[in-house]
């Protein structure tokens, strides 16, 4: 009991006024920069420099994430920093979609292929801009952190999860080559060549895949939009979705040449958008409205730059990787024929 009043009397007002002085000047000198995201963003790295561990707990908005802080690719800062990750290409989409009068409202159902832990399908859920999804992930750690999240929020009627790959057949193995600095650049590996990002010396896991159409069996007239980020393996989910392309549901995904190279994606990705109206880039231009046939000019575009740079950098920040430059497509099956180009 004496021990416990001299910790509570002495002990403890030492400990404050020690760590009262940098913890005032640490959040006095931030409040003196002018962006709320820079001073997120310090407070962040101070305190992961801190962490005993690389989990870290965040709540920014109304939504709560687990995130995995030797992620460097930008995702958990930013759900740090700003609550979402990326999540203006999603509202986007929904105001194109609306011009283009694919369905009326949000979507019914969204299908978020490469899930990670969560970003966007939770996010849209929770905020009544889809009424569920199904989440496709197939990292195991990105996956139970998927999990977790979706528990977090109250979900887990209303968001499923597959933990599978997506390809071209059904109860295929595939390699699954593990970035150790941007847990959201894990690729599907197809070749040992050498690469830009060292990719040959990567650690390689074995993992499942399944076609879209056998994970997702309901019926495609359902209001839906796919959400596609897969690091250059598109090509092949898209040639293992023909239930859902022949009823031309939008899409979303990532389109990164040298992605697609590394697994020769591209030519699957253009037969399988053939029968689509269009597409929009969703970091450059959004109105305009290209043919499927200027994908080619986009690729060429895009696939020109040997550094990272990333289309409309000046409004985004770069992931984890520097293998060239990207952009996110919107491409639709069905549109008003006098829909502006």
């Amino acid at each position: 009991m004496f021990i416990n009043s001299i910790v509570k009397k002495y002990l403890f007002p030492a400990i404050s006024t020690v760590l009262a002085r940098p913890i005032y000047a640490m959040s006095n000198g931030l409040s003196k920069i002018p962006y709320r995201s820079v001073r997120s963003s310090i407070l962040y790295d101070a305190i992961t420099a801190s962490l005993p561990t690389p989990l870290m707990y965040t709540k920014f908005g109304a939504e709560h994430f687990v995130i995995d802080t030797r992620d460097k690719g930008g995702m958990p800062k930013q759900l740090f920093s700003e609550g979402t990750f990326d999540f203006g290409d999603f509202t986007l989409t929904l105001e194109l979609l609306r011009q283009h009068n694919v369905y009326p409202g949000t979507p019914t159902l969204l299908i978020d292929v490469g899930a990670n832990i969560g970003p966007i399908c939770i996010i849209a859920v929770a905020r009544g801009y889809s009424k569920r999804a199904i989440a496709i992930e197939p990292e195991p750690h990105n996956c139970r952190l998927l999990r977790a999240n979706i528990a977090l929020n109250g979900l887990t009627e209303t968001i499923s999860v597959h933990e599978s790959a997506c390809g071209m057949f059904d109860n295929e193995t595939l390699d699954l080559e593990l970035s150790e600095d941007n847990l959201g650049d894990h690729r599907i590996r197809l070749s040992d060549l050498p690469g830009r990002d060292n990719e040959d010396k990567r650690h390689k896991i074995q993992i499942r895949s399944n076609t879209l159409d056998t994970l997702c069996p309901v019926e495609p007239a359902e209001n839906t939009l796919i959400w596609m980020d897969t690091q250059g393996y598109e090509g092949y989910v898209l040639a293992g979705a023909r239930r859902w392309l022949d009823s031309g549901m939008p899409l979303v995904m990532e389109f990164w040449p040298y992605g697609m190279k590394r697994v020769n994606s591209f030519a699957l990705m253009k037969a399988a958008l053939a029968n689509y109206a269009g597409y929009h880039n969703l970091w450059q231009n959004p109105n305009r409205f290209c043919p499927i046939s200027d994908l080619d000019d986009l690729y060429a575009e895009l696939d020109k730059a040997g550094d990272f740079g990333e289309i409309g950098a000046d409004q985004r920040r770069p992931p984890g990787h520097a293998s060239g430059r990207f952009t996110n497509i919107l491409a639709i099956g069905k549109t008003d024929a006098g829909f502006f180009r």
